[in-house]
């Protein structure tokens, strides 16, 4: 507070503090909900008065309710800010989903608890997809199931563990849809090359042009010179819940979908990576496939007679 005499000549500063002494509620929050064991993570309570006003000098009890043999600060003091902080400490056992679970009191308020998760340390990452695909809503486009799976060192399931789904298209194909046997018209419908009229021997054998994936068009990249990053295609990453990245559940799992359009089957392959990162450790993997066609469509390919990236050699547009 600062006060001066009209003529400002004599002037004051009083540089007290408020503090209000009498909590009304508190609330919690955690800055880590999952940790490996012997890690840590710090629990804050904030206190405050019943104008919404910072409690300074509050004592806050914290005590653990379930956990595997960790431990934490028992008591902590609010500082200027209302807010006291306690360290839980893993121990060296994993737990379940929200397997820790952490009472806080202040004075006679209702106490309050905050839960968090202790995983066993190092991670394991594998995925798979599904034997079925599905069509979209407009019947131009597949929907291709994938669950991913983590889990520790010791093989038992992570939970809450954020799962980055990334899919990058590394090859594709140029040519037609056609009988195995021209001659018969029974035979299996295959990919043929439009240049020597025989069924593809080589899966995908032109490469992604834009070798370093940043999108613009380098020295070297354009390989048949028609002005663009060939393939001119999108492969997306969904999830049934709607959210990204995916969140693994009880048993360790999350599930995604690859979606693309109807025509690029059969002539795209892409490389599919799940990456995540769990209180320090870091677990990855990939697949690579070959966009498949539904049973459905196989007898009549969808965007047949042509692949959607050309007919010619890899060297020559179109």
């Amino acid at each position: 507070m600062t006060a001066s005499d009209p003529a400002n000549t004599v002037s004051a500063f009083d540089d007290s503090e408020f503090v209000s002494t009498t909590p009304a509620s508190f609330s919690l929050s955690i800055d880590k909900s999952t940790i490996n064991t012997g890690g840590s993570a710090s629990i804050t309570a904030t206190v405050v008065d019943a104008n919404n006003n910072a409690v300074k000098g509050q004592v806050v009890n914290f005590r653990i309710l379930a956990d595997q043999g960790g431990s934490i600060d028992g008591t902590a003091t609010t500082g200027t800010d209302g807010r006291a902080t306690a360290v839980y400490t893993a121990g060296d056992l994993p737990t379940q989903l929200d397997g820790v679970i952490i009472e806080v009191t202040v004075a006679a308020l209702l106490p309050q608890t905050i839960s968090l998760t202790v995983n066993q340390g190092a991670l394991r990452i594998g995925f798979g997809m599904s034997t079925k695909i599905q069509s979209s809503t407009n019947n131009a486009g597949y929907i291709y199931p994938g669950i991913v799976y983590v889990a520790d060192s010791s093989g038992q399931a992570v939970v809450g563990a954020v799962v980055t789904i990334a899919v990058d298209i590394t090859h594709y194909d140029k040519g037609s849809w056609g009988l195995s046997d021209p001659l018969d018209p029974t035979s299996p419908i295959v990919r043929v090359s439009s240049i020597t009229g025989s069924p593809v021997v080589v899966d995908m054998a032109c490469i992604n042009e834009d070798t370093n994936r940043n999108g613009a068009i380098d020295s070297g990249e354009d390989l048949d010179n028609d002005g663009t990053l060939d393939p001119n295609a999108t492969v997306v990453v969904s999830s049934p819940s709607g959210t990204l990245p995916v969140i693994t559940g009880v048993d360790g799992s999350a599930d995604f979908t690859i979606n693309y359009p109807k025509d690029y089957a059969g002539w795209t392959q892409v490389r599919i990576t799940a990456n995540t990162s769990v209180g320090g450790s870091e677990g990855s993997h990939s697949i690579k496939l070959a966009l498949p066609m539904s049973a459905d469509d196989a007898t009549s390919p969808p965007g047949a007679p042509d692949s959607p990236h050309g007919v010619n050699i890899c060297t020559v547009d179109g």
